[in-house]
C-alpha cells in the first residue's frame, strides 16, 4: 500500500498502460479528490455572501415561478445587500431551497446545468477570487452540516468542510512517475475546479473538463459550453478534450458511470449508492469504500498557495 492502493490494482493498471505512447488518467473531483462537493459549497458561498449578479435580468429569467421566482425578488429587495438584516437568514435558506425544487422538478442533467448557469454575469477574474476565497472558507471550516431556516419554518442543511484525501496524491504522485496525464473530470464549475484541483493537487488548467458557461468579453453568460458534465457528458468531454480512452479513471457515484466504462481500467469509491455499486460489479471495476481514504487536516500549505495566487 506504498501508494495508498492494492499493489495488484496498481500491477493492473501498469498492465493496461503497456504499449501506449499517451497514458490517461481521469479524476472525478468531488467526493473522489477531495472529501465535500467543491462546486455546491461555492454555490452556497456565493449565496452566504450575496454575490451573485441579482441587478442583472437574466438572473431572474433562470429562476422559475414555481421555484419562488417573486419570493425570492421581493427578499432580495428588502434586504438590499444588508447581511445583518433579519430576512437574511431566509432568503440563504430560499436560494439553496431551489436548487433542490429544480432538481426534483427537472432531475440531476437540468439542475446540474442551471446551477452553473447563476453565474450570469460575473467577470471571469471575479469569479476566480470568489472561488479562492470560498475554498479557503472550506478548508479552514470544520466538517459540520449548517442549519437554516426559510419562509415557511422548514430547516434546510448545507454541508460544510472541504478536505483533500492523502490516497489520491500517492495515486497521481505514482502516475505521473509513470508518465500519465492526470487530468480532472467535474461537473462543477471550470473555474471553481481550476483554482481548487491547481491550487491543491497541481493539475493544470488545460487538463481541467468541467462545467462551463459561455464567455463574452470575459463575462459570464446564461448560455453552457457543452457538453454538460453529468454521465454520458463526462465521456463525451473527454473524447472532445482528450480525444484518448483513458488507462484508469477514478469516480464515486452515478454521474462517472459512462466515464469509469470508457476507461481501460475503473476504479469506484463506495459511498453506498445501489445503483454505482451495481454498476462497479457489473464493469468489474476496481472498488473499495470512500471511508478507506484519509482526509488531510493540515491546510496551511494550500491557503498559502491561495493567498498568492489569487486572493
Amino acid at each position: 500500500m506504498k501508494y495508498g492502493f492494492d499493489s495488484k490494482l496498481l500491477e493492473q493498471i501498469e498492465n493496461a498502460s503497456k504499449g501506449k505512447k499517451r497514458k490517461i488518467a481521469a479524476f472525478d473531483f468531488d467526493n473522489t479528490c477531495v472529501l465535500g462537493d467543491i462546486g455546491q459549497s461555492f454555490e452556497h458561498y456565493l449565496i452566504r455572501k450575496l454575490g451573485y449578479k441579482f441587478e442583472d435580468p437574466r438572473f431572474w429569467e433562470l429562476i422559475h415561478p414555481d421555484d419562488g421566482r417573486e419570493v425570492l425578488k421581493d427578499l432580495v429587495s428588502k434586504i438590499n445587500g444588508d447581511q445583518e438584516h433579519e430576512l437574511y437568514p431566509c432568503l440563504v435558506a430560499e436560494l439553496n431551497s431551489i436548487y433542490m425544487r429544480k432538481l426534483l422538478r427537472e432531475g440531476k442533467y437540468a439542475a446540474y446545468s442551471w446551477a452553473v448557469l447563476l453565474h450570469v454575469g460575473l467577470e471571469i477574474q471575479e469569479l476566480e477570487r470568489l472561488s479562492a476565497h470560498a475554498l479557503k472558507e472550506e478548508l479552514l471550516v470544520n466538517r459540520i452540516h449548517e442549519k437554516w431556516t426559510d419562509l415557511e419554518g422548514k430547516e434546510i442543511s448545507i454541508e460544510r468542510g472541504v478536505r483533500p484525501f492523502k490516497e489520491i496524491f500517492k495515486i497521481m504522485e505514482w502516475l505521473k512517475e509513470r508518465e500519465f496525464e492526470i487530468w480532472v473530470v467535474s461537473a462543477s464549475n471550470w473555474w471553481t475546479v481550476k483554482v481548487t484541483a491547481g491550487s491543491i493537487f497541481g493539475v493544470p488548467p488545460e487538463r481541467i473538463i468541467a462545467m462551463k458557461n459561455k464567455v463574452n468579453q470575459d463575462i459570464m453568460t446564461s448560455i453552457i459550453d457543452p457538453p454538460v458534465m453529468y454521465r454520458e457528458g463526462k465521456r463525451e468531454g473527454i473524447k472532445k478534450h482528450i480525444g484518448e480512452i483513458p488507462i484508469v479513471a477514478f469516480g464515486d457515484t452515478v454521474t462517472d458511470i459512462e466515464m469509469l466504462e470508457h476507461a481501460i481500467v475503473g476504479v469506484a469509491f463506495d459511498r453506498g449508492n445501489k445503483e454505482f455499486k451495481e454498476a462497479a460489479i457489473k464493469n468489474k471495476w476496481w472498488m473499495q469504500e470512500q471511508s478507506t481514504l484519509t482526509p488531510i487536516h493540515e491546510v496551511n500549505s494550500y491557503i498559502k498557495t491561495l493567498d498568492e495566487n489569487y486572493l
